[in-house]
């Protein structure tokens, strides 16, 4: 009797060992590889700081075949050690457009190794969401889903695939830990996707997110309402163009503000939830301006690199977390350019009264 109860138990055992591992085989063939929960979390320092250096849109391997490509990719290389070196970030975040993948063919993953190059070669953490030139490259390799299995090989990406069930590849979120391991803050990093399918003109449809990724979002951020949380994306909302129209702002706005084709309704869900205090975006190369929107902070970054289009001098935004003593986050910002120059915060810039053709 006790042997037959003792087999039973096995049997059991056995049964749930073995969904266990068919689950974790169906967890890698769609997604790769696991990643960030297998990997060190990320921490604020023992001074209750934590730093993160935005850069965006630095386009690597934009002309392969001419001798100013090449040179182009390593001034790039050149400006985002040199930022690297001066700030010593404890992560790295890239908000699209790292890539120019119209004329890569069959070898994106060389230029993704040499974009993540001066991170490794520094032992610098990194996660990155994609842009809408990302996905552009022909032949093998180049797509959303080959480049994040190929970035989270590296031991120091925390980046992630997101739910299968929404739009976009590059959906996760990234907690923050205290020194206790208590989470603190936490980065929505959100894909802004290369087209937006809820547009009637398919065929010109512009990058937009789409509701069932705000949806997603929001049942993250209704658990957590109590922990300060920050997002990073590539294309800006239509808030970005109502904040510059309608209120102050500090930094440049030289690119005008290309918003996303569809309002989803991320920055009400995030108002709506309390905790947002600031968006970092890139894809206008000529902005770098931050506007406080109704108690979200809605900022650019500060393009990155000598790819793309923009003879404006580059840079990186600069974003510092602190635990105060009372145990509350807070947080500043800045730009690093590439010759070391720090700009704490930019030009004012005042609307004038709105007109009936603004966006406010």
């Amino acid at each position: 009797k006790f042997k037959r109860k003792q087999h039973q138990t096995m049997a059991r055992l056995h049964f749930v060992l073995s969904i266990l591992t068919f689950s974790g085989i169906l967890f890698i063939l769609a997604c790769g590889k696991k990643v960030s929960e297998d990997k060190p979390a990320l921490k604020f320092r023992g001074d209750g700081t934590f730093k993160i250096v935005q850069f965006t849109d630095v386009h690597f391997g934009e002309n392969p075949g001419e001798w100013w490509g090449p040179w182009q990719d390593n001034m790039s290389k050149r400006v985002m050690g040199s930022i690297l070196d001066a700030e010593l970030p404890d992560l790295v975040i890239m908000t699209g457009d790292m890539l120019t993948g119209n004329n890569i063919v069959d070898n994106a993953t060389v230029y993704w190794k040499m974009m993540v190059s001066p991170m490794e070669s520094r032992n610098i953490t990194w996660a990155v969401t994609f842009g809408n030139h990302h996905d552009l490259a022909s032949g093998k390799g180049g797509t959303r889903k080959d480049l994040m299995n190929y970035d989270i090989s590296f031991d120091n990406s925390r980046s992630m695939f997101g739910p299968s069930n929404i739009e976009g590849v590059s959906n996760y979120i990234l907690p923050i830990l205290d020194q206790r391991d208590k989470v603190k803050s936490q980065l929505f990093i959100m894909d802004s996707n290369s087209k937006c399918s809820q547009m009637k003109n398919k065929k010109d449809a512009w990058p937009c997110f789409h509701t069932n990724q705000v949806e997603w979002a929001k049942s993250k951020a209704v658990d957590s309402k109590d922990i300060p949380a920050f997002s990073f994306f590539h294309v800006p909302l239509v808030e970005y163009a109502m904040a510059w129209n309608c209120l102050p702002s500090y930094g440049t706005n030289n690119d005008s503000v290309a918003y996303q084709g569809v309002n989803a309704g991320f920055y009400a869900m995030a108002k709506e939830m309390g905790n947002f205090q600031g968006f970092f975006v890139g894809h206008n190369h000529g902005n770098d301006f931050c506007s406080d929107y109704y108690g979200i902070q809605l900022c650019f970054g500060r393009h990155s690199g000598y790819g793309g289009y923009g003879k404006w001098e580059k840079g990186a935004r600069v974003i510092q977390l602190k635990i105060e003593p009372n145990s509350q986050i807070s947080w500043d910002t800045w730009i690093r350019f590439e010759r070391g120059r720090v700009e704490k915060k930019g030009t004012l810039h005042k609307p004038a009264k709105p007109t009936e053709s603004s966006i406010c």
